[in-house]
């Protein structure tokens, strides 16, 4: 029975999400692809599709998830179109930055401050 619980409880530990400093950087993760794409793929499309849900990223309607991890991939192994530096940042914190650079959403026409309209404006004094 202890034996049991021991195992339960080493495998909760690793359930539990690791803070970004202690994340891999994106190189690591590339490197990684290479051996298990399988397993990186997987990863990605957690990531695009959460981002899909929560619309922290605006992919292009026709756009699979599929396709859009092919996409992500490529984008973060062409080292001319990421940002500098990018490679030594935690592979989290890369992927948002490459999901939101790849597929930005648009600004809410809304939350933009209004402009007043011309007639709304002080008429002169007199005389001025």
């Amino acid at each position: 029975m202890r034996k049991i619980l021991l195992a339960i409880g080493a495998c909760a530990a690793f359930a539990v999400a690791a803070p970004a400093q202690d994340l891999p950087p994106l190189a690591e993760f590339l490197t990684l692809c290479y051996r298990d794409s399988t397993t990186c793929r997987a990863k990605l499309s957690d990531y695009i599709d959460a981002a899909d849900t929560q619309k922290s990223i605006c992919r292009p309607a026709g756009q699979s998830v599929r396709e859009a991890v092919t996409a992500m991939l490529d984008w973060m192994r062409m080292s001319d179109q990421r940002p500098a530096g990018l490679e030594r940042k935690p592979y989290d914190e890369a992927f948002w930055i490459a999901s939101s650079t790849m597929w930005p959403c648009p600004t809410d026409p809304a939350a933009a401050a209004p402009t007043p309209a011309p007639n709304s404006q002080p008429a002169p004094a007199p005389g001025g």
